[in-house]
C-alpha cells in the first residue's frame, strides 16, 4: 500500500491528509528555521506509544540525572514501528547528551 494511505474496512483506500508548516522556535538556543515540515493528520483517533530512558552522572560526591522521553502518535497497525522510532530517538539523544556532558567536565564518571 502506498505511503500515506490507510486501508479502511470496506477495502477502499483513503489518502491521509498532510499539512505543511514552517518551523518557528521559542527557544533562545534554537534559531528559527525556514524549514517546512509535513505534519501527518490522522483519519481516526491515533494510539500513542512512548519510550523513556535516563542516565545518572556522578563525581566529586555530586550527581545529576538526565531523562529523555519521546511520545509518538500512530495508527494501531504502526505501534511496533512507532515504538522502535521512539526508542531509537531517545537512545540516540541520550548518547548525544552523555557525550556532550562528559566532554564538558571530566569529573563525571560512568
Amino acid at each position: 500500500m502506498p505511503k500515506g494511505r490507510k486501508k479502511v474496512k470496506n477495502g477502499s483506500e483513503t489518502k491521509a491528509n498532510a499539512v505543511k508548516i514552517k518551523v518557528l522556535s521559542n527557544y533562545p538556543s534554537i534559531p528559527n528555521s525556514d524549514e517546512i515540515i509535513e505534519i501527518k493528520q490522522f483519519l481516526t483517533q491515533p494510539a500513542k506509544v512512548g519510550f523513556g530512558a535516563g542516565y545518572t552522572f556522578s563525581g566529586n560526591f555530586q550527581s545529576f540525572r538526565v531523562y529523555v522521553y519521546a511520545e509518538v502518535p500512530c495508527y494501531l497497525e504502526e505501534i511496533e514501528k512507532a515504538y522502535l522510532y521512539a526508542k531509537d530517538t531517545v537512545i540516540n539523544k541520550l548518547l548525544e547528551l552523555r557525550k556532550e556532558i562528559k566532554g564538558t567536565n571530566g569529573d563525571y564518571e560512568e
